[in-house]
């Protein structure tokens, strides 16, 4: 039977944030998803012009019936909205036989504030002591601890803070470092910081939720709270990895990040796939015939243990170096006479697409 993760937050219509990327996170790790909805947004990947909240009474209601019918191994939170909603997650919080995952989201991606003053307040005062973990971002932990947080000693004291007022463990997460991305986990007892690259990309919107959704859903899994972070932290990285590379830019606005970024697909194309009108397009084509090609190459370098398969923190540079030599090497031996700008236009797209398949996640079961 597939472990259950719960998550209770707002709604993002264009799929990037709140329950919808804790949902496609949740499947991405193996784990039944299940929602409750405490606000609704009217955004898009430019703007956001309006926030309803729930009713709490709603809120509870819906609640109720997931948790009678199909009960969770872990949740989390992420916009709660109003101090009503905040109190009413918290009174039933305190019943809770599984852990919690507080993410205490309090702005959008856009800047529209998704909580209320009060709200903070009470999230301070009622939910961060039912906190199996915490997760907040460097203006998170500031209002929440009115510690100024600009530094990874300042991110240790906040995280130090936020055990002391009640919550079993504090992740402060530090992706708006300009250095590099440092998380710093202490747990009452032991400290341990999680480093990643700081990609130069604004299309990082629903970042927070899929960290908090992956480290719920390993919790589901049984997972120690050390392993739970590690693995979602990698996860994200990847996914931000992935669109900090050249890619086409389709949209004006600030782009999800790829909660759905890989499953360990084949690396060749399924029969059938992507039967729509890109099938005609040059891009299309180049990076088809690409895929296939290569595969073969790719197998026996695999089999050769040339390219290693799992990802593992810190370890996508040694990933993406050999696959873009053989791409590029076996690209340049096997030259059409297509015009240069659409071989580089396939040979970019290529080494994108592998470098994901190779480091994305593979161990999750299928049960």
């Amino acid at each position: 039977m597939l472990p259950v993760a719960l998550t209770v937050a707002g709604s993002d219509p264009s799929g990037g944030a709140g329950i919808q990327a804790d949902l496609k996170t949740f499947h991405q790790f193996g784990v039944y998803g299940e929602a409750v909805i405490t606000l609704l947004t009217v955004q898009n990947t430019v703007r956001m012009t309006r926030v309803d909240c729930i009713p709490a009474e709603l809120v509870l209601a819906q609640l109720a019936a997931v948790l009678e019918d199909i009960p969770p191994q872990a949740a989390k939170t992420g916009a709660l909205g109003n101090r009503e909603i905040v109190e009413a997650i918290a009174a039933a919080a305190a019943g809770f036989r599984f852990p919690l995952v507080v993410d205490p989201v309090m702005i959008g991606k856009h800047g529209q504030p998704l909580v209320s003053t009060d709200a903070i307040v009470a999230i301070r005062e009622l939910l961060l002591p039912l906190a199996a973990l915490i997760c907040p971002n460097l203006h998170e932990a500031e209002e929440l601890t009115g510690i100024r947080v600009l530094t990874v000693d300042d991110m240790r004291a906040a995280a130090k803070r936020l055990c002391e007022m009640g919550a079993k463990a504090a992740l402060v997460k530090g992706g708006h470092l300009q250095e590099s991305a440092v998380d710093v986990l202490f747990d009452g007892q032991d400290w341990r910081e999680f480093t990643a690259p700081h990609f130069d990309t604004p299309h990082t919107h629903g970042t927070g939720c899929t960290l908090s959704a992956g480290i719920t859903a390993e919790l589901a899994r049984g997972a120690t709270l050390d392993a739970a972070v590690a693995r979602a932290k990698s996860y994200v990285t990847q996914a931000i990895r992935s669109e900090a590379l050249p890619r086409a830019r389709l949209r004006p606005g600030r782009r999800r990040v790829r909660a759905l970024h890989r499953r360990g697909h084949s690396l060749q194309p399924r029969p059938g796939a992507r039967r729509r009108s890109v099938k005609s397009s040059r891009r299309y084509r180049i990076e088809r015939g690409f895929q296939m090609k290569f595969a073969e190459v790719l197998k026996a370098s695999i089999e050769r243990s040339e390219i290693p398969l799992r990802f593992e923190p810190g370890a996508e540079e040694a990933v993406a170096k050999p696959v873009t030599e053989l791409v590029r090497a076996w690209l340049e031996a096997h030259r059409t006479t297509a015009p240069r700008s659409d071989f580089d236009l396939g040979r970019e797209a290529l080494i994108a697409e592998l470098i994901d398949e190779l480091t994305g996640i593979r161990d999750v079961p299928s049960d």
